[in-house]
Parts: structure tokens; sequence; C-alpha cells
């Protein structure tokens, strides 16, 4: 991917991913629509503005580069986002003692970049694009995760609705 293309993706998808966020304040918002959009302002409900735009990114290597393989780096990148996220998120908020929107973005950001960036790099690692069955696997395996502990969360500090 040259630097062009990569700046361009990026931005493509944080536009997407932080678009995503927004989407359960909509008048039309419904349970389907939960199982890919966040539905409240966990930190669990986050990891989708990371996974989706992600899968996104693997589709496009796909599509683009005209071959399957390919997916496998954005989808390891986006389960790679989910731990640094929650890290950049449980660093800061033991100080604030909530939710800061400012860093919140900036966190989303980089969470973002990183992906991004590790998804293009590892989509051409030829040990990983033998792993496409894999990762089609666990995507879909993840996709009905988030789904389902959107409206079955367990009582966990990850699940805790942080106040809007």
């Amino acid at each position: 991917m040259q630097k062009k293309e990569l700046v361009i993706t990026t931005a493509v998808l944080l536009v997407l991913g932080t678009s995503m966020h927004f989407v359960h304040h909509l008048p039309f918002f419904g349970h389907v629509m939960g199982w890919i959009f966040p539905v409240n302002e966990s930190v669990w409900e986050h990891m989708k503005m990371i996974f989706y735009p992600s899968v996104l990114l693997a589709l496009y290597m796909w599509i683009s580069r005209k071959e399957i393989g390919r997916i496998t780096g954005p989808i390891a990148a986006g389960l790679l986002g989910f731990p640094l996220a929650q890290a950049l998120f449980y660093v800061y908020q033991p100080i604030t003692h909530h939710s800061v929107l400012l860093i919140d973005i900036i966190a989303y950001i980089i969470e973002v970049i990183v992906c991004v960036y590790l998804g293009q790099r590892w989509s051409g690692s030829e040990k990983l694009k033998k792993m496409w069955p894999l990762a089609i696997v666990v995507a879909l395996c993840m996709a009905v995760l988030l789904g389902w502990l959107s409206y079955h969360a367990p009582d966990m500090f990850l699940f805790e609705i942080e106040e809007e």
C-alpha cells in the first residue's frame, strides 16, 4: 500500500468508525443494528468501532489486490485493536475517574492508525495469507460475540456504561 493510499484508507476508516458511534442516537435505531453499531457508551461497544472498519479494510485489501489471503492481516490487526483500546482507556481512566472526550478521540485515532498500518503490513505476509479461512471463521465468531454481548453483557467493568 502506497503512502497516499494508506492515508486515504486511514481517513476513510476514521470517518466510518467515528460515524458508527452516533448511530445508536438515531430514532430508527433497532435491535438488529445493535449487532454492528455500538448500543451504549461502554468500552466493549467501542470495540465495534475498531473491528468493523478493520473488516472493511480486509474486504478492500481483498478486492483491490484480487487476493483473498490479504484479508488476514487487517482482521488480525483489528483483533489487536481490542486490547490496545482497553489499555489506552484504562491507563488514563483511573486518574480522571471518568471518560474524557478529547483523550478518547486521540486514543481512537491512534487505534485506527495502528490497525490500518499493521493490517496493511501483515496483509503481505505469505504465512498469514495462507490462514485466510481461519481469519474468516474468527471474524464471524467475533461479529457474533460483539453482537451477542451487546444485549447479554456480563457484570464486568468492560461492559459498564459510561455517562454521556
